[in-house]
């Protein structure tokens, strides 16, 4: 993934990255894994995701979530999206 980014001169926009070469078992162990090399609490991350699975993953997580309605029939379908401020303040 690395490689493709630096191919792409993408790869100084990433403080960190987790991907399936790391070889973690769940979405919740992909998403609390980039918590920690952000040194971010969790609820303090927001992870976009096409499944209902990565929505229920980040949930579990505390995090907020985004679902990303995908074309062509793959994705949630969203039919609307609130957002909430995610300040220091926040617990």
């Amino acid at each position: 993934m690395r490689r493709c980014l630096e191919r792409m001169c993408l790869h100084d926009h990433f403080d960190a990255m987790v991907t399936a070469e790391d070889d973690m078992e769940s979405i919740a162990q992909q998403l609390l894994s980039a918590s920690m090399k952000l040194s971010r609490p969790p609820n303090m991350c927001v992870y976009f995701a096409v499944t209902p699975e990565g929505i229920t993953a980040a949930h579990n997580c505390t995090m907020k979530a985004v679902a990303v309605q995908v074309r062509g029939g793959v994705g949630l379908r969203v039919q609307g999206l609130g957002f909430a401020a995610l300040g220091d303040d926040q617990s």
